[in-house]
C-alpha cells in the first residue's frame, strides 16, 4: 500500500499526474519529495512519523512597487562622459558633458554600428566614420615607415639578429647569422637557466 503525499509514495514510484492527490488541497508525492529534500523542518517530521500531507501555506509576497522620481529617471538615462575643462583665470573648472555626434570615429567605439541616424547622409554613418581613420592612420604610419614586419616586411624598423626581430616576426630567413630566432632562443635559455639557479 503506498503512502500518498508522502516522500515514501514518490520513492515507490506514484509520480506526477498518477498521484490521486493531484488537483487537490494535499501535497502529492513529488512535491512531498521536493519539500523532505529541501524543508529541514519537515525532514524532521517525517523521520518522526509525524509528517502530515497538508501543504504548506506561505503568505504571499506584496509587489513593492518604487516610483521613480523625473530627477531620477533623467540622471539614470543620461550617462554623462565628463572631461577637463579650463576655466578663465581665477574661475573654477568642474565636469563637462563631452558632445556625440553621430557620424564620427568616437560613436562607432561606443557600438554604434548599424541603424546609425547618419546612413545616406553627407558625413556618413559611424562605420565609415572610422574606416576612413583606419585608412588614414595605416596611409600616415606606412609614410612614417612604423608598421610592423608582417605587413610591410620590405621595410624593417629593427635589427636582424636580434631577440626583437624575432618578436617582430623574422623568421628562419633571417641575412644575419645567427637569426633572431637562434638569438631569441639562447636569451630564453639563459633566463630559465637563471631562474632555475635561483
Amino acid at each position: 500500500m503506498i503512502t500518498h503525499g508522502h516522500p515514501a509514495g514518490h520513492q515507490a514510484g506514484c509520480r506526477g499526474s498518477e498521484c490521486p492527490n493531484w488537483h487537490t488541497d494535499l501535497m502529492t508525492c513529488t512535491e512531498a519529495h521536493t519539500r523532505y529534500q529541501g524543508d529541514y523542518t519537515y525532514r524532521l517530521a517525517v523521520d518522526a512519523g509525524t509528517a502530515t500531507a497538508d501543504k504548506e501555506t506561505y503568505p504571499k509576497p506584496v509587489a513593492h512597487i518604487v516610483l521613480e522620481t523625473p530627477a531620477a529617471a533623467k540622471k539614470r538615462a543620461t550617462r554623462i562622459v565628463t572631461v577637463k575643462a579650463h576655466a578663465a583665470k581665477g574661475g573654477k573648472t568642474g565636469p563637462v558633458a563631452a558632445p556625440r555626434f553621430h557620424g564620427t570615429k568616437r560613436m562607432a567605439d561606443y557600438g554604434c554600428s548599424e541603424n546609425c541616424p547618419n546612413e545616406g547622409m553627407e558625413g556618413g554613418t559611424c562605420r565609415e566614420a572610422r574606416s576612413r581613420y583606419e585608412k588614414e592612420r595605416y596611409a600616415a604610419r606606412k609614410a612614417a615607415g612604423t608598421l610592423s614586419a608582417r605587413t610591410v616586411p620590405e621595410n624593417p624598423k629593427w635589427v636582424h639578429g636580434t631577440a626583437v626581430g624575432a618578436d617582430r616576426g623574422c623568421t628562419d630567413n633571417c641575412p644575419e647569422s645567427p637569426s633572431c630566432l637562434e638569438v631569441r632562443r639562447a636569451y630564453q635559455n639563459r633566463r630559465n637557466a637563471e631562474r632555475n639557479a635561483a
